[in-house]
């Protein structure tokens, strides 16, 4: 991009979405008032418009005589009288996709004209990878390590294979769930057809759907599971470690939730705290946008059917009961 000195300019090419990593314990309350602060901050400290004159026009009709015009100062629009050129609330702001307290990682956030897109990126279900990490032998009242400790367990008899067997049983209950979504038999050709158009998404917000689980380190009572994942929240991940750690016969409570893939956007193109200002939004805009020129934000995969939560519940529960009965 090329360098930007007056203002006006700047604000002209702050219209599109940037990718931001959020800091754990930090609530999107907070982020999004960082980035309003720290964008008018950087924009007012730029070359701005001078004041417009007042023109005046003096005279009288009576007399006949043609009218003069002068020119003043208009301190109706000095920044001294009027405040800053550019306020928070002239910047529109959004979070495409949100993030817990206790969770850090990637996030989107569209400015000013693309705030109208999010509606069409927010239907294309972008597919979310987490890094999740917990340890054995402890269980709290919210299923984080930072909440009050209820019980304790021994956790020596747990194994690698163990964990695998279990967590490939998970993955097998909601990627047949996905199939019941969209009324297919997982065993027919229709259910084949399917899945070769590639993942089969969900519409707009169901329940969480895991498509992939698998623990990429086991150092007890520590471990990490690398999770795929639609429509989750902070606290359906930290309850699944918690149930892991039941099922396991143990228990468990999650030290640490991080995104770090949102569909394609990683950490790798995600801004940092320190990097929350003008130029580097400015970039990133730049950067976002060539991937959204391909039109990779509206998945060709087939999309799921939405049913009611009653019969998804009884469902889930039937399927984590057999597939339960078949690792214990």
């Amino acid at each position: 991009m090329r360098a930007l000195a007056y203002a006006p300019d700047a604000w002209k090419y702050l219209n599109g979405i940037f990718c931001v990593y959020k800091p754990p314990k930090l609530n999107i309350g907070h982020v999004w008032n960082s980035l309003l602060v720290n964008l008018c901050r950087d924009i007012n400290a730029m070359e701005k418009r001078t004041p417009k004159d007042l023109v005046l026009l003096k005279g009288s009709i009576a007399t006949g005589q043609p009218f003069s015009v002068e020119v003043s100062s208009n301190f109706a629009d000095h920044e001294l009288v009027v405040g800053q050129r550019y306020q928070r609330q002239d910047i529109r702001l959004k979070a495409i996709d949100t993030l817990g307290v206790n969770t850090s990682g990637v996030m989107m956030f569209a400015v000013n004209g693309a705030c109208k897109k999010i509606e069409n990126i927010g239907s294309s279900t972008f597919l979310r990878k987490y890094e999740v990490k917990g340890k054995f032998g402890l269980c709290s009242r919210n299923f984080m390590d930072d909440g009050k400790i209820v019980e304790r367990s021994t956790y020596s008899h747990i194994r690698q294979g163990g964990i695998d067997r279990l967590l490939s049983s998970i993955q097998f209950t909601h990627q047949a769930l996905a199939y019941r979504y969209s009324g297919v038999d997982i065993q027919s050709q229709e259910a084949y057809e399917l899945a070769s158009k590639g993942l089969v998404r969900p519409i707009g917000r169901t329940k969480p759907i895991l498509y992939n689980i698998k623990c990429s380190r086991l150092a007890l009572p520590e471990f990490t599971l690398d999770i795929h994942c639609f429509n989750e929240t902070e606290e359906f991940l930290a309850e699944l470690v918690h149930q892991i750690g039941i099922y396991l016969k143990s228990s468990a409570v999650c030290t640490g939730l991080r995104r770090v893939q949102f569909g394609h956007f990683t950490t790798d193109i995600a801004l940092i705290r320190k990097h929350w200002t003008l130029e580097n939004i400015l970039n990133n805009i730049t950067l976002c946008k060539k991937i959204f020129d391909k039109d990779e934000f509206a998945p060709s995969s087939p999309k799921l059917e939405a049913i009611k939560p009653s019969k998804l519940n009884e469902a889930l529960e039937y399927m984590q009961n057999e597939s339960r009965e078949d690792v214990l």
